[in-house]
């Protein structure tokens, strides 16, 4: 009987063995909720307007993961760790192209990890110290810093249905269908593949263009159409590649639009406008 159950207790315990190889206990994480990112600016950095839709999350600077806010994530690890929070974009306003920003900074800290607790965050940032603003229209000045290009519609300034206070308007009609209107301010713009980027905040019930003029062979260089957004929307257009294959010695911002022929009249309206590199 004592050799029988001695077998017996043997075989129990290697079954109990097995389950734990193959189910192992699992490490309980902590969790994190982050519930959205802030946008602190100084003077000549223009509006606190932004559009981040991701969290870029690591620790210990490594990554574990891109998250759409608002978002709740796991962290396995426990104790005091660095973490580290980017805030991320769409590239060109497109869904598929979700990016980390290169101009604002990443929010950092230390943070203490307790398995099974969830603990949230609203991280705030800045732009970086690197980030190089050439021009910057919020309509709220005396007079616009943009000109009629061609055809015969002009941008004005107008304090009704603003984003903030006042914003620039463009109307269009049957008989006036197209506008091109560029800054009255020329600047430059790196060739050697560090980004650059127009912020733009929008409102508009037809389609429009952003390019660039080249200020010595006045050539028109536009690259991307923005669709109708019937709500103001923010915009980060990409100019790098643009800007790298160019290399003019001066530029000025392009803005196109012709009117839509199933419309009877059209309405676009800009503001917070920031060329940043």
């Amino acid at each position: 009987m004592f050799y029988r159950g001695s077998v017996l207790s043997f075989i129990i315990i290697v079954l109990l063995s097995s389950c734990e190889i193959i189910n192992p206990s699992e490490d309980i994480p902590a969790y994190l909720h982050v519930t959205s990112m802030t946008l602190n600016v100084k003077n000549g950095e223009g509006s606190e307007s932004q559009k981040i839709i991701d969290a870029w999350v690591a620790i210990d600077k490594n990554l574990i993961g891109v998250y759409e806010l608002p978002a709740t994530f796991p962290i396995l690890e426990e104790g005091e760790h660095e973490i580290q929070i980017g805030a991320g974009i769409l590239d060109n306003g497109i869904t598929g192209t979700r990016v980390e920003y290169d101009f604002y900074t990443s929010y950092n800290i230390n943070y203490e990890f307790t398995p099974g607790i969830t603990d949230s965050i609203s991280p705030i940032i800045e732009y970086s110290e690197l980030a190089d603003f050439v021009f910057i229209e919020n309509f709220d000045g005396t007079g616009v810093k943009f000109e009629r290009k061609s055809g015969n519609v002009n941008i004005t300034q107008t304090s009704s249905n603003g984003f903030e206070d006042k914003c620039g308007l463009i109307e269009l009609d049957d008989a006036n269908n197209f506008m091109e209107i560029v800054s009255t301010e020329k600047f430059q713009l790196p060739s050697d593949g560090n980004p650059v980027y127009l912020e733009l905040n929008y409102y508009s019930s037809n389609t429009f263009q952003i390019g660039l003029l080249n200020e010595l062979t006045q050539d028109r260089f536009y690259n991307l159409v923005v669709s109708p957004k019937n709500e103001w929307n923010k915009i980060y257009v990409n100019l790098t590649e643009q800007a790298t294959t160019l290399k003019a010695l001066e530029y000025r911002l392009l803005f196109q639009s012709y009117k839509t022929d199933s419309l009877t009249s059209a309405e676009i309206r800009f503001d917070n406008i920031k060329l940043i590199h």
